[in-house]
């Protein structure tokens, strides 16, 4: 109830936003384009109850919740211009751009695949790391791990996939982690070395400390903090990339006028 609670609060508060962006005649699309999610947010939110925690609805209102963070916290920044007005001296913006364009798909991509995970309740499927003990690629089935329509339950909760579909989802989560994880630390690396040093030095941290929670999560059979944290670490993540490709972009404009 307090989840609903707070749910409905954010929708009037989004709802004051477009009101004030229409008096203002600034920021109407981003306004509406995130009362938009808020209402389909709703009825994900309505469809995880009444469609038993169906896990593509699950992993939809995780994403859909992403989403709109995301969206205020763009909407944010072009409120105040953060980082971006005394942020001169990079020598390539418009190839940063693009490799940032990346990053944010493959964390993207992540941040689904870890809702997957959650939603099929593939977490504590595989205790070992890096792999799971025994002949684990004989187990391997991707057909069934990622097919959109699971097996019909009345009730998706505590998962209903076998074991070979969950250790599948979870080992694709850890491995596309690898590729997330090396992906921002190379664009942390480029952002830092071309002057952007205070977002790089963040954006470092929050993989490192990311990837810390992922083994801790594992290691220690996903206590509730860790859990929590490891998600908490995620959806910064994600504001720290917005916050990257919106400075970046804001000086490729300028060049281009210039």
């Amino acid at each position: 109830m307090l989840h609903r609670y707070c749910a409905g609060m954010l929708g009037l508060v989004i709802l004051a936003m477009v009101l004030v962006s229409f008096l203002r005649r600034q920021g109407r699309l981003l306004a509406c384009l995130t009362f938009g999610l808020v209402l389909g947010q709703a009825s994900l939110g309505m469809l995880t109850v009444t469609m038993n925690l169906f896990p593509l609805v699950v992993m939809g209102h995780l994403l859909g919740g992403m989403t709109i963070l995301a969206l205020l916290w763009l909407a944010n920044l072009r409120h105040w211009s953060v980082a971006t007005e005394s942020v001169i001296p990079i020598l390539y913006p418009f190839r940063t751009l693009w490799l940032t364009r990346i990053g944010l798909g493959v964390l993207v991509m992540q941040i689904a695949l870890g809702g997957w995970t959650s939603a099929n309740y593939a977490a504590l499927t595989c205790h070992q790391l890096p792999w799971c003990d025994g002949p684990w690629w004989r187990w391997l089935d991707f057909i069934q791990a990622f097919d959109p329509v699971p097996p019909p339950s009345d009730s998706y909760q505590f998962g209903v996939l076998p074991y070979g579909a969950r250790m599948t989802i979870q080992l694709t989560h850890r491995s596309w982690a690898v590729v997330t994880g090396l992906t921002l630390l190379l664009l942390a690396w480029r952002i830092g070395r071309e002057g952007l040093v205070g977002l790089g030095l963040v954006l470092a941290a929050l993989v490192l400390l990311q990837i810390v929670l992922g083994v801790s999560n594992i290691g220690l059979l996903l206590p509730l903090p860790v859990a929590l944290a490891h998600h908490g670490v995620a959806a910064l993540l994600l504001l720290t990339m917005v916050t990257i490709w919106f400075a970046l972009g804001r000086q490729s404009a300028r060049i281009r006028e210039t």
